[in-house]
């Protein structure tokens, strides 16, 4: 794989980030994307080009408006960073391709409702169903598209996304009302990405994931039994993990059976 393209998409994520920032900001509150230009949240002054330098505007301001000195969120410089390695990742996987355009409008989606959910508690259903109409558009360009036909590849993409919606239920019970439709929509939505059985793997590692952070936070002891694990950005962070390493982690969650 050419370093070239790695590289190409890794800026490209860095951008992406930026925009991301944007979304994550704005969505929540109903405001929209194209409304006038970027401002300081906290002195509401313009920001200039210098001040939306994906990351290198954050390092060289020293993490503060130099405007009001407000201190810029370290969400901003680690969404970018995050969402360019993983871009990067993606590029070396399969390269400059229509394959990895749509995973990156995945990965990109992912993101966002992992940090909306983080920040907000929210998902989203505008973004849900704008995703939903995304991936439904672009499966013949995704890895399920590239390796199936088109109607073999609905139909894993269906099957991925009633999985999702099984799964979930089956752990509705011990979830002790924890679990809403607002994670059904969104497990629905990671199957008809990831296809079936991929989703199955994708799903598995965000489970154990809330394992381990549940695990972790007692030993802790910084949270109690009845506390709440962020179940939702698990879950989403288990397919994305899925999303940018191509069939490494399914092959590996196969491996230990």
């Amino acid at each position: 794989m050419e370093i070239a393209e790695i590289l190409f998409l890794a800026l490209v994520g860095l951008a992406l980030g930026s925009f991301l920032n944007v979304t994550i900001d704005r969505l929540p509150r109903g405001e929209s994307l194209i409304r006038p230009p970027s401002r300081c949240d906290a002195c509401h002054h313009r920001l200039g080009l210098l001040d939306l330098v994906p990351i290198v505007s954050y390092v060289w301001l020293l993490g503060r408006c130099r405007y009001c000195d407000y201190r810029i969120p370290y969400r901003s410089p680690l969404v970018e960073a995050v969402t360019s390695v993983g871009c990067g990742l993606i590029g070396y996987q399969y390269g400059l391709t229509p394959v990895s355009a749509v995973l990156v409008l995945y990965l990109t989606t992912i993101i966002h409702l992992i940090l909306v959910e983080l920040e907000h508690s929210l998902i989203l259903n505008s973004v849900i169903v704008t995703a939903l109409v995304i991936v439904l558009a672009t499966l013949p360009f995704s890895p399920l598209g590239h390796n199936l036909g088109l109607g073999e590849t609905y139909l894993h993409s269906l099957a991925g996304a009633g999985a999702g919606i099984c799964i979930m239920l089956l752990i509705y019970p011990l979830s002790k009302g924890r679990i809403g439709a607002g994670k059904v929509k969104l497990a629905a939505l990671l199957g008809a990405m990831l296809g079936f059985p991929h989703i199955i793997a994708g799903l598995a590692v965000g489970l154990v994931g809330v394992g381990l952070l549940a695990a972790a936070l007692l030993v802790l002891k910084s949270r109690g039994h009845s506390d709440a694990i962020p179940l939702g950005p698990m879950l989403l962070g288990g397919a994305a993990s899925v999303l940018v390493t191509g069939t490494g982690i399914y092959n590996w969650y196969l491996g230990l059976f």
